[in-house]
C-alpha cells in the first residue's frame, strides 16, 4: 500500500532586520494598557489650541488621543475626521495630539491650507512612535491618570470609541468564543481596544517574556510548526532540535549530526525576546548559543565523503525551465508531493512530522528560486544532501505535477521535460557536528 502526501515549505533568506518594515523602523519598546504612557517627544509644536502649551506633565489631568501620521499632507480624509472629532469633544476634558514626521518643506504649505485642530507635533525621527511601539497605523488613548487605556488600529478613533473610554467601557480582553460570549460583550456595551500597539504579521506570536538574552525552551503544544520573527524577537514553535538548528544554520536537516539522546524527535518552542532590535544574523547567533548551552552541546564543522544526490543539466535535452525576474530576491519556495509505504495505524500524522524520504519517492514538485536554493530546500525532505552541478544562473520556476497514471516516473519526466538529471553519487560535503561537551 502506498500513502501519498503533499508538503509545503517556504524559506526566507534575508539580511539586516528580519520581518516587514514598521512605520518608524526597528521597535523595541512595547508598552501595554495600564502602564504609564511615554512622554510625547517632538522638536517643534506646529499648531496648538488657543492659549495651550505642552509640558512633560501634560498627559496627566486629561484624556488624550494621540494619532501617528508620518505622512500628513497625503491624509486629507484623516484630517477631516480628526477635526470633526476634536469639535465633537471640544467641551470635554479631552486633548488631541497629531504626531507627524513629514518634512516642513511640504508640511508647512499644506497646513496653511488644511489647518489641523488640537496639537500638531513635529517628530521627524519618529521617537514618539517608537516609544509607544507603533509599527502599523494606530492611535493610542491615554487616561486622565496618565496611563494607557488602549490602542486603536484606526489612527483617528471613532466617537463611539472615545465615549467608551470616557465612560470606562473600554476592555482589552476579547469576547469569549460563541454567541453567549458575544452577546454578553454587547450587553455590557464594552468596546474592545488592543492592549498594545498592533504589530506586523507574525507579531501576534511575540512571546510574552521580559526582554533579555535568555532563550526560553519549552515542550511544544502546537500540532505543526511555525517561525515568527520581529525586530526584537524570534520564536521557533513546534521544532525538534535538528530542525531548529537546520533553520538557524541555514542548512538541510541531513547535514546536521546530533547525539541520539538529543535527536529523539521531541518537539519544542524556542523563543527569545531581545532588549533591543538586532540583525537577523545576531538573533540567530543568540538562539544557536542558547540551544547549545541548554542541551550541553559543542559545535564543529566536518568535511567528509558522503552519499548525495547530484543534479546536473542534460545538454542534449530541450528544457522548459523559464528564468524568472528579480534574480536577487531572497525568498524561495518549494512544494512537493511524495509517496512512501504506509505503516499500520498511520492516520496521516507523518505528514505533520516529515521523515526523510528518497529522491525516487517524489511524485511532483513546484519550486521557485535559484537552482542552489531549490536544491537546498529539497534537502529538508530527503535522506541525503543535494548537490547542484547544473551551473545554471538566475531564478527559475519549476512545476511538474504528479502523473495521473499512478506510475511514479517523476525523475524520467524531470529529465525529459526540464533537462535536469538526478543521480545518487558521492561528494565531499560539509557536515555540522554537535557532540556532548
Amino acid at each position: 500500500m502506498i500513502a501519498r502526501f503533499l508538503v509545503l515549505l517556504v524559506a526566507f533568506a534575508a539580511s539586516g532586520f528580519a520581518g516587514q518594515s514598521s512605520m518608524y523602523g526597528p521597535v523595541s519598546n512595547h508598552p501595554k494598557a495600564g502602564e504609564t504612557a511615554p512622554d510625547i517627544k517632538f522638536t517643534k509644536i506646529l499648531s496648538a489650541p488657543s492659549g495651550a502649551s505642552w509640558v512633560p506633565t501634560s498627559l496627566a489631568g486629561h484624556f488624550t488621543v494621540v494619532g501617528f501620521f508620518p505622512d500628513t499632507s497625503h491624509n486629507s480624509k484623516a484630517e477631516t475626521r480628526w477635526n470633526a472629532l476634536v469639535d465633537r469633544f471640544a467641551r470635554m476634558s479631552v486633548q488631541f495630539v497629531w504626531v507627524t514626521g513629514e518634512k516642513e518643506s511640504t508640511l508647512g504649505p499644506w497646513l496653511e491650507e488644511n489647518p489641523l485642530k488640537g496639537f500638531v507635533m513635529l517628530d521627524p525621527e519618529g521617537a514618539t512612535g517608537r516609544s509607544y511601539g507603533i509599527e502599523l497605523p494606530a492611535a493610542v488613548i491615554v487616561g486622565a491618570d496618565g496611563r494607557i487605556i488602549g490602542f486603536d488600529s484606526e489612527p483617528v478613533p471613532s466617537a463611539d470609541t472615545l465615549n467608551a473610554a470616557l465612560e470606562g467601557r473600554i476592555t482589552t480582553t476579547p469576547s469569549k468564543p460563541g454567541a453567549a460570549g458575544f452577546n454578553s460583550f454587547i450587553d455590557k456595551q464594552k468596546v474592545f481596544l488592543e492592549a498594545r500597539a498592533p504589530g506586523r504579521p507574525g507579531d501576534e506570536h511575540r512571546p510574552d517574556f521580559p526582554p533579555s538574552y535568555d532563550l526560553h525552551i519549552s515542550a511544544s503544544q502546537i500540532a505543526g510548526t511555525g517561525e515568527y520573527v520581529g525586530d526584537d524577537f524570534k520564536s521557533l514553535q513546534g521544532f525538534d532540535v535538528k530542525s531548529a538548528l537546520s533553520r538557524l544554520y541555514d542548512v538541510g536537516r541531513v547535514r546536521i549530526e546530533l547525539p541520539q539522546s538529543v535527536d529523539n524527535g521531541e518537539r519544542y518552542d524556542f523563543s527569545m525576546v531581545l532588549p533591543k532590535a538586532e540583525s537577523s544574523d545576531q538573533v540567530n547567533q543568540q538562539l544557536e548559543q542558547g540551544i547549545l548551552d541548554h542541551f550541553n552541546l559543542a559545535a564543529s564543522r566536518d568535511t567528509r565523503m558522503a552519499d548525495v544526490y547530484v543534479v546536473t543539466r542534460v545538454d542534449d535535452k530541450p528544457t522548459m525551465l523559464k528564468p524568472q525576474a528579480d534574480e536577487d530576491r531572497g525568498i524561495s519556495s518549494i512544494n512537493i508531493s511524495y509517496e512512501r509505504p504506509a505503516t499500520p495505524g498511520d492516520r496521516g500524522e507523518a505528514a505533520a512530522s516529515l521523515k526523510s524520504i528518497s529522491m525516487s519517492a517524489i511524485t511532483g514538485i513546484s519550486a521557485e528560486g535559484t537552482m542552489d536554493q531549490i536544491c537546498k530546500e529539497l534537502e529538508n525532505f530527503l535522506d541525503r544532501p543535494v548537490v547542484n552541478e547544473t551551473n545554471l544562473k538566475g531564478r527559475y520556476a519549476l512545476t511538474l505535477n504528479a502523473s495521473e497514471s499512478g506510475k511514479n516516473d517523476f525523475l524520467a519526466r524531470l529529465r525529459d521535460q526540464f533537462g535536469l538529471d538526478v543521480e545518487p553519487a558521492q561528494r565531499n560535503i560539509e557536515i555540522f557536528v554537535f557532540r556532548p561537551r
